[in-house]
């Protein structure tokens, strides 16, 4: 029964998501009723800007989607992202000192990043 119940509640936590999607998606898109990813956003949908911090830090590529971040502090972050244009851009970034923004996962050594910070400056 124990195993019941936990996957009961499991299950359900990916129900309130998607309801709680498709709220904010009538509320701000006028879309009431349909459920959608971010790649499914109307054209006009503008997303609000990253509130997640800046990290600067020596970035390099080690191979096909294996980015490191070294931080001042000489702390190693493995860089990861659930974007395709962001892995895009990074495929191609120099190694060098280069400022992300993401947010960091300090017990897993990683940063998701969600932008890249230098190629949003003037």
């Amino acid at each position: 029964r124990s195993d019941r119940a936990c996957c009961s509640h499991s299950s359900a936590e990916p129900a309130a998501s998607a309801s709680r999607l498709a709220a904010l998606a009538a509320t701000l898109f006028g879309c009431a009723g349909r459920v959608f990813d971010r790649w499914q956003l109307p054209r006009h949908a503008i997303l609000p800007a990253s509130t997640a911090p800046i990290i600067e830090g020596e970035f390099e590529v080690q191979g096909e989607q294996d980015y490191r971040l070294t931080l001042a502090d000489g702390t190693v972050l493995q860089v990861v992202t659930l974007e395709a244009e962001i892995d895009r851009q990074l495929q191609t970034l120099p190694a060098g000192q280069r400022r992300l923004q993401g947010r960091v996962n300090r017990s897993g050594n990683w940063l998701l990043v969600e932008q890249l910070a230098d190629r949003n400056e003037p």
